[in-house]
């Protein structure tokens, strides 16, 4: 590049390291920690906040305590459509980065909170924001990670969820409900420094911006310097054009559009109907009514451990057994784990009580069961399928529909927590919620097939996608040919796609 300046990426820190490639899918999970510490900030200050105003509390009825504690999928519905609209024009990233004051507004609303509706409010405005996180990360966490480590990688995301619920669980112990709420701020703020620090712009946002060299940089960063990324930027370039071409109610109803979005909807409401949500946000009531002799905030503080490390084994094997094995080997463990606590509270319920002994531990060792397996499977591999289910082209439009109903089922599974109790008994939700996954184990193994190291466009091709994509095999030239002529000095383009002479800032 002599005689002129050296390129600089403005918008990214880049070292030319593999760790700083793994800061790319790394800033876009830790926006997930807001979700996780939402749903055990409830479950560690609930008691607290329903107490009464001479305690601290505001004297909340069971009533409002269930529409505070999953008022915030609301608020995430609305949020995974503003993501729609924030992907489309302005991209992932940047989508991310305008959610953080929103989560910063909710979380300061519930720690100043003096009212009931203000506590609402800011419950809300944070789930919003959770919504934008959650709806734009898995396609950008799909985009940077090469096929060989992207399961690995897209386990960020569960792996932030229950890393998030075990810091509320953990700091509930010794703060009072205000100062849990400042607690749930630092790991959105360690979100937005990475965001604004350490992570780049999608190739295929560049693409669509037409700055075809910026992206080939960037792309090439990502795969490494002796990595041949031509044949991918090609495969960039043709789903630019398709972007450009698309409809999207038409896109919706091709085969390899609609089936993967049936299916990925399919797994996030078989993920909430587990009663993932509706446990956690009360597990302290849980564990105060089943009488295991542990304090209730030790118990969900062992529950909370075991639900990180079910999310690190699930990452270390996901690239091994694939994702298919383990969905099949994880889900009857929940399966079995639920009907145990069934039948803990079916004996339980009763006057008669239950035995001494080893009885009492079977609501903790059943959840310890459920965590692990859940984390370790359903929780986890849902969300890398999220990512991995759709091609780049659609996934501004796929993944908010699916995020869209994830928000709702987890609206309708949390907030009929109370009812459902009350209607069937402690023993019948947990039975009716084991049911629901014996169903949803038979239907993944019919229905859900492997994508362990495939790339996007071969997932694509596996739902049909390749039938009706052959005329855009014809009258394409390459990449580098393209790039070359939209500027002067295409020598300057191949050294820096090789990584040399490249400033990375």
């Amino acid at each position: 590049m002599s005689g002129k300046k050296k390129k600089k990426i403005r918008d990214a820190t880049l070292h030319p390291k593999q760790g700083g490639r793994l800061l790319q899918p790394l800033a876009a999970a830790t926006g997930v920690w807001g979700f996780g510490v939402l749903l055990g900030y409830t479950s560690s200050a609930g008691p607290q906040i329903m107490s009464s105003v001479e305690e601290g509390g505001l004297d909340m009825t069971t009533e409002q305590y269930s529409w505070f504690s999953s008022c915030f999928n609301l608020g995430a519905m609305g949020g995974s459509i503003l993501a729609a609209l924030g992907m489309k024009r302005i991209g992932s990233r940047w989508t991310m980065i305008a959610a953080a004051p929103l989560f910063f507004a909710g979380i300061l609303a519930i720690a100043l909170g003096w009212s009931y509706w203000v506590l609402m409010c800011g419950r809300t405005l944070a789930g919003v924001a959770v919504g934008v996180v959650t709806t734009a990360s898995p396609p950008y966490i799909a985009e940077v990670a090469s096929p060989h480590i992207r399961g690995a990688l897209g386990t960020f995301v569960p792996l932030m969820i229950p890393s998030g619920v075990l810091i509320m669980y953990s700091m509930g112990w010794v703060l009072e409900w205000r100062w849990l709420a400042i607690v749930c701020v630092l790991p959105n703020l360690i979100h937005l420094l990475l965001l604004v620090f350490a992570s780049t712009k999608l190739p295929s946002t560049l693409v669509s911006q037409g700055k075809l060299k910026e992206a080939l940089v960037v792309l090439q960063y990502l795969r490494g310097e002796n990595h041949d990324v031509q044949g991918e930027m090609e495969e960039l370039e043709k789903l630019q054009m398709a972007r450009e071409k698309m409809r999207v109610m038409e896109a919706l109803r091709e085969p390899h559009v609609l089936k993967p979005l049936v299916l990925v909807v399919m797994l996030m409401t078989l993920l909430n109907a587990s009663g993932i949500q509706a446990i956690q946000l009360n597990i302290v009531t849980i564990f105060k009514v089943s009488g295991t002799g542990l304090s209730e905030d030790l118990s969900a503080t062992i529950t909370g451990v075991v639900q990180v490390l079910g999310a690190v084994v699930m990452g270390a094997l996901l690239d091994k057994m694939g994702r298919r094995r383990i969905l099949l080997c994880g889900m009857p463990c929940i399966i079995v784990a639920l009907a145990c606590l069934g039948l803990y509270f079916y004996l339980w319920g009763g006057e008669q009580g239950v035995p001494e002994g080893v009885v009492r531990w079977l609501p903790l060792a059943s959840l310890l069961l459920y965590f692990i397996s859940f984390n370790f499977s359903l929780g986890g591999v849902s969300w890398v399928m999220m990512g991995e289910f759709f091609s780049p082209e659609i996934s501004e439009v796929a993944t908010p529909i699916v995020s869209f109903f994830y928000w709702l089922s987890s609206f309708i599974f949390s907030y009929i927590f109370f009812p459902l109790r009350g209607l069937v008994g402690d023993a019948g939700m947990f039975w009716v919620f084991s049911a629901i996954q014996f169903v949803g184990w038979i239907l993944i193994i019919i229905l859900i097939p492997e994508t362990k190291g495939k790339t996007l466009h071969q997932i694509s091709a596996h739902f049909g996608k390749g039938n009706n994509n052959k005329h855009n095999n014809n009258n394409n030239t390459t990449t580098k040919e393209k790039v070359v002529g939209k500027s002067r000095g295409g020598s300057d383009v191949e050294a820096a796609a090789s990584g040399k002479s490249q400033t990375y800032l």
